[in-house]
């Protein structure tokens, strides 16, 4: 992909895997400044930004100060935080997440995302979407591999997309994997990756997985991703199809991907 350049300064928010590292290379010629968690945020970011700060988890008073400091109006938010951690004590809130938390009724992901965007708005630091600086990053409409579907594999994903669209509604997962027109696995807690290899123990070889958005999706947060690793697991659980909502799915390191699928015979379609 072609390197982009825009003259303005942009936050980042970084959680952990691939993204934000293909996210801060591709957008170098911004003067980026990313906040960081310790023991999770990728450390080769301090390589692709003007600056780098890493945060304990629930600090978040002293992440808008950083962002403040550094007169930074715009952010985005890229990369994985374990929501396992709010069943653990594994981070220590600021009065500002103390207050956030307390206003919320559940700790479902779009919740904190939306209590997030009010704090920030009223911060006057707006949050952005990665599709207005990586717009090629998404999977387009049917085949993206060489195969295309058999009438069988169509039927599973028509009949397992109406059931992920149901569960995204209620936020508790975005995957669901069936075969033979049965539900085999719902992703919850444990995310998409454990999800997909429980599947391949519980109905074997040749599972079908759909990946789905959320209803209404914001795309400015946690929107459905793909990557290398994906690969690996499809691999190890020998999955036949892997189907992805258009438009609105990420896929790290694309044409990557799409080779390996294609050398191991996986097909990727996007819905």
């Amino acid at each position: 992909m072609n390197e982009l350049n825009y003259n303005e300064q942009l936050g980042l928010i970084a959680g952990f895997g691939l993204l934000p590292i293909i996210f801060a290379k591709e957008v170098k010629n911004i003067d980026l400044y990313v906040a960081g968690f310790k023991k999770i945020t990728p450390k080769i970011l301090v390589k692709y930004s003007r600056k780098t700060n890493f945060f304990e988890l629930g600090q978040l008073q002293d992440i808008i100060n950083f962002f403040k400091t550094n007169f930074v109006k715009k952010i985005i938010l890229l990369g994985y935080v374990p929501h396992q951690i709010l069943t653990t004590n594994q981070y220590n809130l600021d009065i500002a997440a103390l207050e956030m938390f307390y206003r919320m009724k559940n700790n479902t992901a779009m919740t904190i995302f939306n209590e997030l965007e009010k704090k920030f708005l009223s911060e006057n630091i707006y949050i952005e979407s990665i599709e207005k600086y990586l717009p090629n990053m998404f999977v387009t409409e049917g085949s993206v591999t060489n195969e295309e579907l058999e009438k069988d594999e169509f039927e599973n994903i028509e009949f397992g997309y109406k059931i992920a669209k149901e569960v995204s509604k209620l936020d508790i997962g975005l995957t669901v994997v069936v075969k033979n027109k049965i539900v085999v696995a719902v992703e919850s807690l444990e995310g998409t990756d454990r999800c997909i290899l429980r599947s391949q123990k519980l109905a074997g070889n040749g599972c079908i997985v759909i990946k789905v958005a959320r209803p209404n999706q914001d795309m400015r947060f946690d929107l459905p991703v793909i990557g290398p690793k994906t690969v690996k697991v499809l691999k190890k659980a020998k999955v036949r199809v892997l189907a992805v909502e258009k438009n609105k799915t990420l896929i790290i390191e694309k044409e990557k991907v799409i080779k390996q699928l294609n050398n191991l015979g996986i097909k990727l379609y996007g819905i």
